[in-house]
């Protein structure tokens, strides 16, 4: 569960309840505004952070994931030849739906680190930094909503909760090697630039985990 806390965030939960209560297909833009760290940060060693995508990326993968409710297909990944800090990943699901993460060391500081948007049918969310969402319907009234926190203590209490009850917790291992399954295939179609193709039997065939 660690580092996967963005799940509880209660704009997280109201978004993914929208997503879950439509059969369209989705579209998430994940923006990321990554947030600058000395050169020796554990992150940056390859050998225990492995670096901003497997270090960092991977959560926000989860993330379009989770919320999408479908099995990753396949991924195609891109990023700045003078920053490789700076990329992108598409990710394509079983029911056509897609994930987009834009994650980059540019520009200023000073902006909000997240912001999503998740659009299906004629229905858009967006999440501001996990502080504010607004949900746009065509020929509807935009509502927003003050949700804030991203799901630190929230996750924490579902996990003191499952250790009294015995209840199962969520991520799953099965979640976690999915979105490393994910971020390595992201890394591989940076060095390739072509469309990498997942094994889903990695993370769903029964005692593998």
């Amino acid at each position: 569960m660690l580092g996967f806390n963005r799940r509880f965030a209660p704009a997280s939960i109201y978004a993914a309840n929208i997503s879950k209560d439509t059969t369209n297909v989705k579209h998430i833009i994940y923006r990321v505004r990554g947030d600058s760290v000395p050169e020796n940060h554990w992150l940056n060693d390859m050998s225990i952070g492995g670096g901003r995508l497997l270090g960092e990326a991977v959560h926000f993968l989860d993330w379009m994931t989770w919320v999408i409710d479908q099995e990753p297909l396949n991924i195609q990944a891109t990023r700045a030849i003078k920053d490789p800090d700076c990329f992108e990943i598409t990710v394509s699901y079983s029911d056509g739906s897609l994930g987009t993460l834009i994650y980059s060391m540019m520009g200023s500081p000073d902006i909000p680190k997240e912001n999503i948007e998740l659009s299906m049918g004629s229905t858009t969310v967006i999440i501001d930094n996990f502080q504010r969402l607004q949900i746009i319907k065509k020929g509807a009234r935009k509502k927003t909503l003050k949700l804030s926190g991203k799901g630190h203590k929230e996750q924490l209490d579902f996990f003191q909760k499952s250790i009294k009850t015995g209840s199962q917790v969520h991520p799953s291992a099965a979640d976690g090697v999915r979105a490393t399954a994910c971020a390595i295939a992201a890394l591989q179609s940076m060095k390739t630039g072509s469309m990498q193709m997942l094994d889903q039997s990695l993370w769903l065939a029964k005692g593998s985990l």
